[in-house]
């Protein structure tokens, strides 16, 4: 196989944990699969914690990444300050963000220099939309990454179709989203999530909703059995191309099949499936899946 045959994804994720790592366990999957090159650009710093997650991965060596430096000057950010858990103060989240989106220029240098093979495809994070100017630039998809349920990018959806927030004046107020699988009341703080907003934020939030809309699809840390109606209405908002990969966590070294053999036994023997529907008990055994997984991480934390 030719380097020209080979599909070449570019992931470029935020510098905050919760959205690093499951980038990471994405790239891993990729990587996974025949005729497939993965690359991980990012800033100095964090390649270090990168390489400590690829560490124990099978596939490590088939994941390039790319350095790229951190304009700490040029946005005002204390220099070393690379990743959200190392700012002092979210009174700073707004310099990073746009600190973060200033790499646009190194980020297309580095990856016109990919010819063997070039990039197919850009991952790009949410808090990053240069991305998307980017995939124009490189006439290339973008798709982008949330780091949401597919439950919570529909929600997001409607709101911003509907308008329906011009219409509630308190924030105290309960009201239904229109056109919802189910019956859901929120009050206005718990639904303005990637919505337009005025003040400092505006600016970056803008960009962020515009890199979203314009991105190719969407790909989401979930999985269809979890979320079902919610799925379907979120690929029918994005014309089907969303993709749900999740838990991507489990790539990672977890006895899984006899972690999940044992999740099904005790859920068995304390006869916790009775009376369910399919539906109520595939959701009862991913969240206790779920806790029988992170038990001895939490152990060991005591």
């Amino acid at each position: 196989m030719s380097s020209h045959d080979l599909v070449h994804f570019v992931v470029i994720p935020f510098m905050a944990q919760g959205h690093m790592i499951p980038l990471v366990d994405i790239s891993k999957l990729l990587s996974q699969r025949q005729g497939v090159t993965v690359t991980i650009i990012t800033t100095t710093q964090n390649v270090a914690r990168i390489k400590t997650s690829l560490s124990s991965s099978s596939t490590s060596s088939s994941i390039n990444i790319v350095e790229v430096k951190f304009p700490f000057q040029q946005a005002g950010v204390p220099e070393g300050c690379e990743s959200v858990d190392m700012l002092d103060s979210t009174a700073d989240l707004a310099k990073f963000f746009n600190a973060a989106n200033k790499l646009e220029e190194q980020v297309e240098k580095a990856m016109e220099k990919m010819v063997h093979p070039p990039p197919s495809c850009i991952i790009g994070d949410m808090s990053l939309p240069f991305t998307s100017s980017l995939a124009k630039k490189l006439k290339i998809p973008k798709l982008v990454f949330h780091g949401f349920s597919c439950f919570s990018l529909a929600c997001i959806h409607v709101v911003r179709e509907s308008g329906i927030l011009k219409d509630v004046e308190s924030n105290d107020e309960y009201f239904d989203l229109p056109g919802f699988p189910d019956r859901l009341e929120f009050t206005k703080p718990q639904i303005s999530v990637l919505q337009p907003v005025e003040g400092v934020l505006k600016e970056g939030t803008d960009k962020i909703i515009e890199g979203d809309i314009d991105s190719y699809g969407v790909i989401v840390n979930s999985f269809e059995e979890l979320e079902v109606d919610y799925v379907r209405e979120y690929k029918k908002a994005r014309g089907g191309k969303v993709w749900c990969v999740g838990p991507v966590a489990l790539c990672n070294n977890i006895e899984f099949e006899k972690l999940r053999e044992e999740t099904r036994r005790q859920l068995v023997k304390t006869n916790a499936f009775n009376g369910l529907t399919r539906k109520k008990r595939v959701q009862c055994f991913t969240f206790a899946l779920v806790v029988y997984a992170i038990s001895p991480w939490l152990s060991s934390r005591n």
